[in-house]
């Protein structure tokens, strides 16, 4: 009896392993994808504060002067020139025709004459708003009537 359980184990096994799922070598392929993004130059804030030279004086001699704050903020990276424009040709509108008070907006550091000249700004270092100061001078003695004077500036920024 011994010798036909060995054969019937021998049978059982042997119909086990012909019947098992074979395991057989998986073969895997591999494939990549890239994400990317760009960083396109942008500038999403331009603004400035109004400048008031005071009473001007006809008579005086002298600049009336005062200083409004450009601040611009971009995307870091980003160059940029900061040009501007005025609506009366660089005077102040007075009452009449004939009535224009003459000025000009100097960079920062008082010398370059911005009325003329765009600022060229190399590409900034981080994305935080910059200010820039800019400084108008008109010179009194332009004879003028009384009233009140004024120009519009508009500050561009092309990058």
């Amino acid at each position: 009896m011994r010798g036909s359980t060995k054969l019937l184990l021998a049978a059982a096994v042997a119909a086990a392993v012909a019947f098992a799922p074979r395991a057989e070598a998986q073969a895997t392929k591999t494939g990549t994808f890239v994400v990317s993004s760009t960083v396109a130059k942008a500038c999403s804030t331009v603004t400035a504060t109004d400048v008031d030279l005071g009473v001007y004086d006809p008579t005086g001699t002298g600049d009336k002067s005062g200083t409004s704050t450009i601040s611009v903020k971009c995307v870091k990276g980003t160059d940029y020139t900061i040009g501007l424009t005025s609506a009366h040709s660089w005077s102040l509108k007075g009452p009449g025709a004939s009535d224009l008070i003459a000025y000009k907006i100097y960079q920062p550091g008082g010398v370059i004459d911005w009325t003329a000249n765009a600022l060229a700004v190399a590409a900034v270092t981080n994305s935080s708003a910059i200010n820039y100061t800019a400084t108008v001078k008109a010179t009194q003695g332009q004879d003028v009537s009384v009233g009140a004077y004024s120009d519009t500036v508009t500050v561009t920024v092309t990058y």
